[in-house]
């Protein structure tokens, strides 16, 4: 648990990387507490060359994503056209404005 990492440890960082499936709000919850105040930041990974089918298949759960994160960094950018590209770096903007 994270509570044993920061006791054996003495870690001041954690990274967690749950899966492209977690929800960003319950892992926060899931982090909170344990008699330690975290500085928590959700960092969101947009794959760019498989955005639109992840977004058909999976939009609210993406939109929620993209939401939550402090940061967005778009990857996959070698393995995506020009145009997969400009779209991974407009579709946050949004998913992130839109209701």
């Amino acid at each position: 648990t994270v509570r044993e990492l920061t006791r054996s440890y003495g870690s001041d960082v954690i990274f967690v990387e749950p899966s492209g499936v977690a929800e960003p709000g319950r892992l926060q919850a899931a982090l909170q507490g344990g008699g330690r105040e975290w500085f928590l930041r959700t960092v969101g990974l947009i794959d760019s060359k498989r955005l639109p089918a992840l977004l058909r298949v999976m939009g609210p759960l993406i939109q929620a994503q993209v939401r939550s994160a402090d940061l967005l960094v778009v990857n996959k950018v070698d393995q995506a056209t020009d145009e997969e590209v400009a779209s991974a770096f407009v579709m946050p903007a949004r998913l992130a404005f839109s209701t």
